[in-house]
């Protein structure tokens, strides 16, 4: 809990602080002084030592304090101390702050929140040197203490060039970029309504088949629309066939995938149909007397290939003609994209072995199959990953209704479950409920 003083007597520091300045104090919720961190302001607001240099200001002192009160809020309701934080809740941390509802006050980006903790945490060390709870290594690895791994929070020291001045970091975020809060991936059900979507547009069986394998290789494949486009369906049959991984082009230019190829493994329900569709697809070719070629996505007219143009505008035919059209809004491919390497990073983040991996094992382990520029540009998936619920994999031979019926299924059951655990309803209100799926 943080008090602005007003009117205090701030005789005692030599800082920008005057007189009315408002000067915070920080207390715990049970109404105890927090020493640690009012030692800490009284400490970078100058203290009675520092009698030179450039002097923090104020505002400066005010912000930090307001940051380092949010952190001091978060760990008191999961009933932690300044001495129970590690890395994993510093992670944690990044990833509340960087989610936070729009509608909570922002005090500042997430990289400065990290920061000011770390500088907490350095002069906490300090002070209490029997304790092994932070270190900070330089940015080469050089001078790394052998039994670094004894302590609690591993900081990086860093220097600014352009300010000449150090600073510290975190892996937390040393693998974020700021992006857009508003970047979302496609969910579930929005996916069941955006397959749903074509039959308000036709009923023509064939273009109903082609609207779901699109959706099938953007979920499963992660690629761009263009890259969709260049799969070639000798890759499909061949990867239902010989059971392998589906081979996908990466074909944006001035990437560092550019020219190259990724190899996904497609679920074998989905990859039985798209084997179907495209055995379908090659009938169709021949029926309409086309030339032969590879694409998956023809014309249904000529059997020739969808021009380009058209097909990457496919969705604008389907979505804003369909009943979904407003709960759709905002979703396109990219949206496909940004869910496939959500999931993959959710699994990745996973405990294996006994072992959670951090999240720049996890980030480099992301950039094998994503072929991005660096580590930093995952910085969405790092933390829409948080939030993410594991979907289940169709098995081979099962119909997308039979699928939707297990999922409504078990939303049902957990809602109950919940209800349960608070006490809403009985035991045999739970067995009535249980007798309705039976």
């Amino acid at each position: 809990m943080l008090i602005t003083t007003k009117d205090a007597e701030l005789s005692g520091l030599v800082t920008a602080f005057s007189d009315t300045s408002k000067y915070p104090l920080f207390f715990y919720e049970n109404g105890n002084f927090c020493w640690d961190l009012n030692d800490y302001i009284y400490h970078i607001s100058g203290g009675k030592f520092n009698k030179y240099g450039v002097e923090p200001s104020a505002t400066t002192i005010n912000n930090k304090a307001e940051r380092l009160n949010v952190f001091l809020e978060y760990i008191e309701l999961r009933s932690k101390s300044f001495f129970d934080v590690d890395d994993d809740l510093l992670t944690e941390y990044s990833i509340y702050i960087t989610s936070r509802n729009n509608t909570e006050k922002r005090v500042s980006t997430t990289e400065r929140h990290i920061r000011d903790i770390l500088n907490f945490f350095e002069y906490l060390q300090f002070q209490n040197k029997d304790l092994l709870l932070f270190i900070a290594s330089d940015e080469q690895g050089d001078n790394v203490d052998h039994e670094a791994f004894k302590y609690q929070v591993h900081a990086i020291r860093k220097y600014n060039f352009r300010s000449k001045k150090e600073y510290l970091s975190h892996e937390s975020i040393e693998h974020l970029s700021d992006f857009s809060v508003e970047i979302d991936y496609i969910k579930d059900y929005e996916i069941e309504m955006w397959l749903d979507a074509i039959e308000d547009v036709t009923d023509n069986p064939y273009i109903i088949d082609r609207w779901s394998s699109l959706t099938t290789l953007l979920e499963y494949t992660g690629s761009r629309i263009s890259e969709i486009y260049d799969i070639e369906m000798s890759d499909i049959i061949a990867s239902y066939e010989r059971k392998i991984s589906l081979k996908v082009p990466v074909g944006k230019k001035g990437t560092k995938g550019y020219g190259k190829f990724r190899y996904i493994k497609v679920p074998p329900a989905e990859l039985s149909e798209l084997y179907e569709f495209a055995l379908e697809t090659k009938n169709k070719i021949e029926e309409y007397g086309a030339e032969l070629h590879e694409c998956l996505f023809i014309d249904t007219d000529t059997g020739k290939p969808l021009k380009e143009s058209y097909f990457n505008r496919l969705f604008e035919n389907v979505i804003p003609e369909s009943k979904y059209k407003n709960k759709l809004k905002g979703l396109g491919f990219h949206s496909f994209r940004h869910r496939y390497f959500t999931k993959k990073m959710f699994d990745l983040l996973q405990v294996n072995n006994g072992r959670k991996p951090s999240l720049k094992e996890a980030a480099e382990e992301l950039l094998l199959d994503s072929l991005h520029a660096n580590t930093e540009s995952l910085a969405t998936y790092i933390h829409l990953a948080d939030d993410f619920d594991k979907p289940f994999e169709r098995k081979e031979g099962q119909s997308r209704q039979e699928f939707r019926k297990e999922q409504t299924l078990l939303d049902k059951l957990k809602v109950m479950l919940e209800q349960f655990d608070a006490s809403e309803i009985s035991n045999e209100d739970v067995i009535n409920a249980l007798r309705e799926f039976v």
